[in-house]
């Protein structure tokens, strides 16, 4: 029927999609009809309908590319994924990253939120936040969902690339009220920026979140420093300073490469160097060569390596019996 494209057939596979006893006939008729580009808004409800939870599967995959032209079918997808069955929940989820309509975003929100313990069910939700990130973002900061779920949004829009995606981003997270989620969740964002070879001056933000923005990297500065904060939190402050340009994080992450400072912190400031592309990153690991504890020197190795110019600088300097 497919390759002769005979629509003659039609009404005949219509029939079969409304009143055959047998679900694979049913969902045989469904996708034949699409293959004959006969499918309708009608033959879609109809299987939305179905009492096999298999064919309304895949009668939500059918939908999407008309969600966002027929109302209907984007409510009835929208209410699989507020359902019971997690296939169909899953596949609504995976759909509804068809549409542009807020609606969609809405639900894909309620589904993130409440697939906190399925990591699948997460990732479909997340994979069809492309369209709409932001409303997405906004939605799932008012609740109190897993701060790993918003890094990862936040992370999408970093990567896009587009300034005023990542203006806007800033301008949410000036306004969350719990400020200790926020400094993780830059980090994922100012991550995302320099993999894409942006920095924070390339955005224009509002005075709002130029304050929060300016007031969170002048506290992983002084986190990054002070010896009384936990080695995990002076970590995430030096990973943040990283985002920075290095003449401006350089001084601060190179000072904690010190042999005093405990080995966490003096990996942490080895991987945060590690994101930079200066042949200078180099001369300041090897500088400290024999102050460095063997866990230590493992990661300078591997940040030495990391780049074909520090490679090279740190061959000379072993050729040279200036490390051993």
């Amino acid at each position: 029927l497919y390759e002769r494209q005979d629509r003659s057939a039609v009404e005949s596979l219509r029939q079969l999609l409304r009143n055959s006893d047998v679900p694979q006939a049913r969902q045989h008729a469904l996708w034949s009809l699409s293959g004959l580009k006969a499918l309708t808004v009608a033959d879609l409800v109809v299987a939305l309908e179905d009492r096999h939870a298999a064919v309304q599967e895949h009668a939500v995959r059918l939908s999407e590319s008309r969600l966002d032209v027929s109302p209907e079918l984007l409510q009835r997808v929208i209410a699989f994924s507020r359902g019971d069955d997690v296939r169909l929940k899953t596949q609504a989820a995976f759909s509804l990253g068809e549409s542009d309509d807020p609606a969609a975003a809405a639900a894909l929100a309620q589904v993130a939120v409440a697939a906190s313990d399925n990591v699948w069910l997460r990732t479909a939700a997340l994979s069809s936040a492309g369209r709409q990130p932001l409303v997405l973002l906004q939605t799932l900061l008012r609740q109190r969902v897993d701060t790993a779920i918003l890094r990862q949004l936040v992370a999408m829009v970093g990567s896009g690339g587009q300034p005023g995606d990542v203006a806007a981003v800033l301008n949410l997270l000036s306004e969350v009220e719990d400020a200790a989620r926020v400094p993780s969740l830059l980090l994922s964002l100012g991550t995302a920026l320099r993999e894409r070879g942006l920095a924070w001056s390339d955005v224009t933000v509002s005075p709002n979140a130029g304050s929060m923005l300016a007031g969170h990297l002048r506290r992983a500065r002084e986190t990054a420093i002070d010896g009384s904060v936990a080695d995990a939190d002076r970590a995430q402050a030096i990973q943040l300073l990283a985002c920075l340009p290095l003449n401006d994080s350089g001084p601060s992450i190179e000072a904690l490469l010190d042999s005093r400072q405990p080995e966490s912190v003096q990996v942490a400031a080895l991987t945060a160097l590690a994101a930079f592309q200066d042949p200078v990153v180099a001369e300041r690991i090897l500088a400290g060569w024999d102050q460095q504890s063997p866990p230590v020197r493992r990661t300078a190795i591997s940040t030495l390596l990391s780049r074909p110019q520090w490679t090279l600088a740190f061959l000379q300097a072993a050729t040279d019996d200036d490390v051993g």
